[in-house]
């Protein structure tokens, strides 16, 4: 709902309340080729992974967490695909082959 003013509207927060909002901003937008298909895939800029609608591969991006150091980089101990996991876990799942990897200290 527009207001009297072009530039504010009127927007419902998610508890249910309305709020004056100034300016609507898009999200920001990344892409990547599939590693299986080569289709083109856009993404939301913040995701860590992109599934392919196509051939329904899961894609990594190179989106890393502010806080990057609470994680390990790691390889799948049968396709070899690159893992990033949480530092305190022990194993990780391979979303390529779905292999489950120990994690060693």
């Amino acid at each position: 709902m527009e207001s009297a003013n072009d530039k504010e509207f009127m927007v419902v927060l998610p508890d249910g309340e309305l709020a004056l909002a100034t300016e609507v901003k898009t999200p920001q937008r990344s892409h990547l080729i599939c590693y299986n298909c080569k289709t083109h895939l856009v993404y939301e800029s913040f995701a860590e992974t992109v599934r392919c609608g196509v051939c329904n591969s899961l894609n990594g991006t190179q989106y890393y967490a502010p806080h990057s150091m609470n994680y390990i980089v790691c390889r799948c101990g049968i396709c070899h695909t690159m893992l990033r996991a949480p530092a305190n876990c022990v194993a990780v799942c391979c979303p390529n082959c779905r292999s489950i990897s120990i994690i060693g200290r």
